[in-house]
C-alpha cells in the first residue's frame, strides 16, 4: 500500500469518527477491546472495508433507507453495519447499565479464555519438554549400548591377538632351545682367549633375550611362575659352580643347555687331555639330561598354564554372553513400554484435538447468534429512526417554504448569511486538516514508541536467557573440572602404587647385572662394561 492510499484510508476514518459522537466512539472502542480474540480481526481500525461497511450520512440523504444488493441472494459475511448503527442510535443514559454489565460480561469470559488457553500452551509446552526429555534419554541409552558392543568386540580381537603373540614366541623359544642344544664338533682347537670371548658374547646374547622376555611377560598371568623358574635355574648354577674346582671353573659356560662343546679330533693329544676331554664330555651328557628333564618339566607347567588361561577366556566370554543377553531382554522391554505410551499419548492427543473443535464450535455458535440478536435490534432501531427522519424533515420543509414564500425580503441576509458560513466552513476544514496532519504524526510517534518498546522487552528477554544459558555452561565446566582433578588423582594413585614394585624390578636387574660383571671381572679384569645411553 503506497502512500497515498494509506492517507486516503486514514482521513476516511477520520471523516466518520468526526461525525460521531465521543460517547458513541467510546461504547465502540470497549465493547471492540471486550470482544474474543476470534473476532477482534472483525472489527480492526486500519481496515479500509470495516470503515466503508459503516452507515454514511452524507449518502443516501433523500431516502435514508438502506441499500439492498442488486441480486436477491442474501450475504454470506456477518454485517457489523447493524451493530454500530445500534450503538449510534441507541441513548447512552438510558442503556448504561446494560452497557456495563456487557462489559463485565466480556471482561470476565476473556480473563476466563485466557486463563484457560494460558493454561493449555503451559501443558502444550511441558509435553514438547518431556517428549525431547525422552528422546534424548533413549538417544543416550542407543550409543551407551553402541560403544559398550564396540568396546567388547575390540577386547574379544585384542585378546585373540595376544594369545595368538604368545604362542607364535612360545613356539619359536622352543626352535631356538632345540637348535642351540644341538652339539656342533669343533674341526680343530681353539685359543683360550677366543673361546672365553665367544662364550661371554653367547651369555651376553642370552642374558639380553631373557631380560627381554621378563619385559615383555612383566604384566602378564606367567610373571610369578617365570621369576620362580628363573630363581631355581640360578641355585641349580650356584650349586654347580660351588662343587666345581677353581682350575676349571672358568672352562665351563654359565648358561646350561646351550655352550658349544669343544672335542679333540688330533690323535697327537697326550693322554691326560684325551682324559679331560672324556670327563668333559661325559659331564656334557649328564648336563644335556638334567636340561632335557627341566625342560620337559617346564613344558609341561606352560601347557598347564596355558589350560588355566583358556578356561579363564571361556568362562569369560560365557559371562559376557550371559550380560549381553540380559541388556538385549531389559532393551526389548523398555521398546515396548515406549511403544504402548507412544499410542496412549497418541489417543490422548486426538481426544483433546477433537475437544478443543467442540470448544471452537460452541464459542462461534454463541458468538455468532449474540451478533445476529445485536444486528436484529439494531436493523428494527434503524428503520424506525428514519421513518422518523422523514416525517420531521417534510415538516421543517413546508414551515421554511413558507417563510421563504413570506419573507422573500430577506434574500440579502440569507446571502450574507450563506458568505458568512462558505468562509467558516473553509478556516475550520484548514484546522481539521491541520488536526488531521498532526494526528498522522502522533499515530507515527506511536508506533516508533511501540517498536521501541518492543526491541527492549525482546534484549531483556534476550539478555536474561544469555545469562541463564552462562551459569548453565558455568556450573557445567565446573563439574567437568572436578570430574578430571579426580580422574588424575586416581591416575597418579595407581602409578604411585605400582611405583614400588618397579623399582624392585629395577633393583633386582641391577643386582644381576653386577653379579655378572664381578664374575666376569674376575676372568678379564681389563674388560669394560658397556654404557646404556
Amino acid at each position: 500500500m503506497n502512500y497515498y492510499v494509506k492517507n486516503k484510508m486514514i482521513s476516511g476514518c477520520e471523516e466518520t469518527k468526526s461525525l460521531m459522537p465521543a460517547e458513541s466512539m467510546e461504547i465502540i472502542r470497549k465493547h471492540t477491546f471486550s470482544c474474543p480474540k476470534e473476532y477482534s480481526s472483525l472489527l480492526d481500525w486500519s481496515n479500509e472495508s470495516f470503515w466503508k461497511d459503516l452507515p454514511n450520512p452524507k449518502h443516501n440523504s433523500s431516502t435514508n433507507k438502506p441499500t439492498k444488493p442488486i441480486n436477491n441472494k442474501p450475504s454470506n459475511k456477518i454485517s457489523i453495519e447493524t451493530v454500530f448503527g445500534d450503538l449510534l442510535k441507541t441513548n447512552p443514559s438510558q442503556n448504561n447499565q446494560k452497557i456495563i454489565e456487557q462489559e463485565r460480561f466480556f471482561i470476565k469470559k476473556t480473563q476466563f479464555l485466557s486463563e484457560k488457553y494460558f493454561n493449555i500452551w503451559k501443558t502444550a509446552v511441558e509435553l514438547k519438554k518431556e517428549q525431547k526429555r525422552q528422546e534424548e534419554a533413549k538417544l543416550k541409552q542407543t550409543t551407551k549400548l553402541d560403544t559398550f558392543m564396540k568396546q567388547l568386540k575390540k577386547r574379544k580381537k585384542s585378546e585373540k591377538r595376544e594369545v595368538n603373540i604368545q604362542e607364535e614366541k612360545v613356539k619359536i623359544r622352543v626352535v631356538k632351545d632345540v637348535s642351540n642344544s644341538i652339539v656342533k664338533p669343533c674341526s680343530s682347537f681353539k685359543n683360550r682367549f677366543d673361546a672365553q670371548k665367544s662364550i661371554i658374547e653367547i651369555q651376553k646374547s642370552k642374558l639380553e633375550e631373557q631380560s627381554r622376555i621378563i619385559q615383555e611377560l612383566k604384566l602378564g598371568i606367567i610373571n610369578d611362575d617365570l621369576l620362580k623358574s628363573i630363581e631355581n635355574t640360578k641355585t641349580n648354577i650356584r650349586e654347580i659352580f660351588g662343587s666345581c674346582s677353581g682350575k676349571i671353573k672358568y672352562k665351563i659356560p654359565l648358561i646350561l643347555g646351550e655352550e658349544p662343546k669343544f672335542s679333540i679330533t688330533s690323535h697327537e693329544a697326550p693322554k691326560i687331555v684325551q682324559k679331560m676331554e672324556q670327563r668333559a664330555l661325559e659331564r656334557a651328557q649328564n648336563r644335556e639330561i638334567i636340561l632335557e628333564r627341566k625342560r620337559l618339566i617346564e613344558e609341561k607347567r606352560q601347557r598347564m598354564l596355558q589350560e588355566a588361561i583358556e578356561r579363564k577366556r571361556v568362562l569369560e566370554e560365557e559371562e559376557k554372553k550371559r550380560s549381553l543377553e540380559l541388556i538385549k531382554e531389559r532393551r526389548r522391554k523398555e521398546m515396548e513400554m515406549e511403544r504402548i505410551r507412544y499410542i496412549n499419548k497418541q489417543k490422548y492427543m486426538e481426544k483433546l484435538n477433537t475437544a478443543v473443535e467442540f470448544y471452537n464450535r460452541l464459542l462461534l455458535k454463541k458468538s455468532l447468534v449474540q451478533l445476529y440478536s445485536y444486528m436484529k435490534d439494531g436493523r428494527d432501531k434503524y428503520f424506525l429512526a428514519a421513518d422518523y427522519y422523514e416525517k420531521k424533515i417534510l415538516k421543517e420543509s413546508m414551515v421554511s417554504w413558507q417563510q421563504v414564500v413570506e419573507s422573500a425580503y430577506k434574500v440579502k441576509y440569507e446571502i450574507a448569511d450563506a458568505h458568512f458560513e462558505y468562509k467558516l466552513l473553509k478556516k475550520s476544514i484548514r484546522c481539521w486538516q491541520e488536526i488531521h496532519i498532526e494526528s498522522i504524526r502522533n499515530m507515527q510517534v506511536a508506533e516508533d514508541l511501540y517498536d521501541f518498546r518492543l526491541t527492549s522487552n525482546v534484549f531483556i528477554h534476550w539478555n536474561r536467557y544469555v545469562c541463564i544459558e552462562f551459569m548453565k555452561q558455568h556450573k557445567m565446566m565446573k563439574k567437568a573440572e572436578s570430574h578430571y582433578k579426580r580422574w588424575l588423582l586416581f591416575h597418579y594413585f595407581h602409578l604411585w602404587r605400582s611405583l614400588k614394585a618397579v623399582n624392585e624390578l629395577l633393583k633386582a636387574k641391577e643386582l644381576k647385572k653386577a653379579k655378572w660383571r664381578q664374575k666376569v671381572w674376575e676372568i678379564l679384569p681389563d674388560y669394560k662394561p658397556l654404557i646404556d645411553i
